[in-house]
């Protein structure tokens, strides 16, 4: 088991780009992580089942007490993040 895992997003989190990201979160979570840090610092563009698989990432790390941290968050990626209120869910990391 690792302490802290970082999975990096290597494309845009859209449509069927999500899917690669949400496999490598299950097996991470599987894994049993104290923390995992999903690096978003490739992302340009995110739409609501790349939203969804974030949410479902938090979800899942609570059951199992890990800590999910956002890292390079684009600007306007964190200003959506923020109307829609998931500022106050998600811990961010530059």
């Amino acid at each position: 088991m690792n302490d802290v895992v970082i999975i990096s997003a290597k494309s845009d989190l859209i449509g069927v780009e999500v899917e690669c990201f949400k496999k490598q979160i299950v097996e991470v979570l599987a894994e049993n992580p104290k923390k995992m840090i999903l690096d978003l610092s490739n992302i340009a563009v995110i739409d609501s089942s790349g939203i969804g698989t974030l949410v479902a990432a938090k979800n899942s790390a609570a059951n199992t007490n890990c800590e999910v941290v956002l890292k390079g968050v684009s600007d306007d990626i964190f200003k959506m993040f923020k109307i829609m209120r998931l500022t106050e869910h998600f811990v961010f990391e530059n």
